[in-house]
């Protein structure tokens, strides 16, 4: 009899010993220590006793690799692996331990039927969402692409949670967008904040998420800032590397910071506006992140993002109410590109995208299927070119 995985050539009896090596190590752990810290980098590693029984890191790495297959999904759920692992993070100190483990459950989490699972034992999901305190980076890292994944699956079960845990939650995301500089996980935490928001309530959104305090929209800007000083780096070393082609983080932070402002107040835009207007000013003026030019997904996507970032700064605009500030966007621009057609020409090209889509509907539309929401798309960059231009023609 074949001791085949499904269709792979990976051994259960394998993969049933690594399981059972890993329960006996964290059993030897627990023995010996009394705390839990999981992914803090002050924590005592337990790995550094003489006498440890250690756990085989590559082999469960290559369970870490196989976990995305189908076959060896199905065979975890047979060995209940998910409550396996889950007990490995709740109770191991070391981190890089915690660090596979959760990495697994990510993958796991891709099965609706281990989602499920894991997503019903709320008190877990619960520490999982606690365990945003980490140091960590790698941990947080595999943390964050878990909780997406949860989230993305199991909206209902999630949600509830990270609004029980709302002021925790906030004060997480907050710190660690303000002060972390690794990239990878900046990109996450605006893809997993992003989605969040996307998945609440509107007006949940913007009151449990912002609250209107301008130090949680500084920091949004520092994370996005911190991403583009990185990329500018990479592009000034001549590394034409993939991650330079990844726009997602803009177009995410876009579309949170246009929730998060739909209740913004007055001195509030007074601490935040230089920021996004840099931003926004960035954002036109990059080479990759807006591209019309195509019937594509990719150019939806700009489309979307872009009308997220007229609605923004027009919004802050009218709340700023400064009669000069259009010719103060104007100067600022020609600090970085004194081609005013140039900037028209991005709106108009916006604006014609989404009129042929409207044209289109509802054979072949790529932006958006409901003509309502494409008209609110056209509305937002509509606005904020009127404002931008025709003051600029009246002060010509």
């Amino acid at each position: 009899m074949s001791d085949a995985i499904g269709q792979t050539v990976y051994s259960k009896q394998w993969l049933i010993q690594g399981l059972m090596k890993l329960i006996k190590f964290v059993e030897n752990e627990s023995n010996r220590t009394t705390t839990t810290n999981i992914g803090d980098n002050e924590s005592t590693m337990a790995m550094n006793d003489g006498d440890n029984v250690e756990f085989d890191e590559d082999q469960l790495c290559l369970i870490w690799d196989i976990s995305s297959d189908s076959d060896v999904q199905q065979c975890l759920i047979e060995l209940n692996a998910a409550d396996i692992f889950i007990q490995t993070i709740i109770s191991t100190e070391n981190q890089r331990l915690a660090e596979i483990a959760i990495g697994i459950l990510g993958n796991l989490c891709h099965n609706d039927q281990i989602c499920n699972q894991i997503s019903t034992n709320s008190l877990f999901c619960s520490n999982a969402l606690s365990m945003l305190a980490a140091t960590d980076i790698p941990f947080l890292i595999q943390l964050i692409r878990f909780l997406n994944t949860g989230l993305n699956k199991q909206p209902n079960k999630w949600l509830p949670l990270i609004h029980e845990q709302n002021e925790f939650f906030n004060t997480q995301i907050e710190y660690l967008l303000a002060n972390c500089l690794n990239r990878e996980l900046l990109r996450l935490l605006l893809q997993y904040l992003n989605d969040v928001l996307y998945q609440s309530d509107e007006e949940l959104a913007g009151n449990n998420f912002f609250n209107n305090d301008s130090n949680f929209i500084i920091a949004l800007c520092q994370a996005c800032m911190q991403i583009l000083s990185e990329i500018d780096q990479q592009q000034n070393d001549n590394q034409d590397t993939e991650s330079i082609q990844d726009v997602q983080f803009f177009y995410n932070f876009w579309f949170i910071l246009e929730m998060i402002t739909r209740t913004i107040d007055d001195k509030i835009v007074s601490d935040c506006f230089d920021d996004i207007m840099e931003l926004f000013l960035r954002f036109v003026n990059g080479k990759s992140f807006l591209d019309f030019s195509k019937s594509s997904s990719s150019s939806s996507n700009s489309i979307n993002a872009f009308s997220a970032a007229c609605a923004c700064l027009y919004r802050l605009m009218m709340i700023q109410n400064d009669e000069n500030i259009s010719q103060i966007f104007r100067e600022k621009m020609a600090t970085i590109d004194d081609d005013d057609d140039r900037l028209k020409s991005i709106f108009n090209k916006s604006m014609s995208a989404i009129l042929s889509d409207q044209h289109n509907w509802p054979t072949s539309t790529t932006i958006h299927h409901d003509t309502s929401i494409l008209r609110n798309i056209y509305e937002n960059i509509d606005h904020l070119y009127r404002y931008l231009f025709s003051s600029s023609s009246s002060a010509d």
